[in-house]
């Protein structure tokens, strides 16, 4: 990960903060900082970062519990644990708790950069583990093997393109199209739609479809228990029509 990550460093001496906040600054990263872990909390509901790097005796909020809510609010933070009283079992609490490392104070500049950027890698590690999950899990929902998806496969670049183009869309109705258009192309259907359960999770609203579809579909409000949907619902699998216009029940 280039080191234009953004840190977020929580401690309750001005003194550590300080030394702390320039030595990430000398190597570039994007530095903000908390004296406890309540005014940590505000700064995670507000921004995004990609590491944070906390003490562990805090007033107000220690930097334990600051792990257990962040653990709630932002799961895919990577954490780094410091203390002047550092043991044995609140490094393994801090661990089990989801702090990536544990390091005694006084900390020195070599240890802490050194551990921050093994961090940096293992989020970018298993961020790629988890976009290559996805990837398989859609080929897998499209009814393609996951043998035949190797990253030079055609599939595999078809579905690596719509991942990109989808991280740049905003709205719903145009990740539904983009979606749509991919699942297209792969099982080379004729036509097809895609419907999603509405803000009240009672009625079926379809957000996207082809465009030789009923051009009345669009937006249109269904009961799960009706058409295709009723069947995919009760098997959670993916269904082969062979011929739709044969099969009155399907959009």
């Amino acid at each position: 990960m280039p080191q234009t990550a953004k840190i977020l460093v929580v401690d309750d001496e001005p003194a550590v903060l300080e030394v702390i906040q320039k030595i990430l600054l000398d190597r570039g990263y994007t530095v903000d900082v908390a004296a406890n872990g309540l005014e940590a909390l505000q700064l995670l509901e507000q921004n995004s970062y990609d590491l944070m790097l906390s003490d562990v005796k805090m007033p107000q909020m220690d930097g334990m519990e600051l792990l257990q809510q962040v653990g709630f609010l932002c799961p895919d933070l990577i954490t780094v644990m410091l203390s002047a009283f550092a043991n044995i079992q609140d490094a393994v609490a801090a661990i089990k708790l989801g702090a990536y490392d544990y390091i005694a104070k006084p900390v020195y500049p070599e240890d802490l950069i050194l551990s921050i950027e093994r961090a940096l890698k293992f989020k970018e590690l298993r961020q790629a583990q988890q976009e290559l999950e996805w990837t398989l899990k859609g080929a897998e929902a499209l009814g393609l093997r996951v043998l035949d998806l190797a990253p030079e496969a055609e599939e595999f670049q078809m579905l690596e393109r719509m991942r990109q183009q989808a991280q740049k869309v905003k709205k719903l109705p145009e990740l539904a199209d983009l979606f749509l258009s991919t699942a297209q192309k792969l099982t080379l259907a004729s036509r097809g739609s895609i419907f999603l359960f509405d803000p009240d999770g009672v009625n079926l609203t379809c957000m996207s479809c082809s465009e030789n579809s009923n051009n009345q579909l669009r937006f249109k409000n269904v009961r799960p228990s009706e058409g295709v949907m009723s069947s995919v619902l009760q098997t959670g699998r993916p269904l082969l029509v062979v011929d739709v216009a044969l099969e009155p029940r399907y959009f």
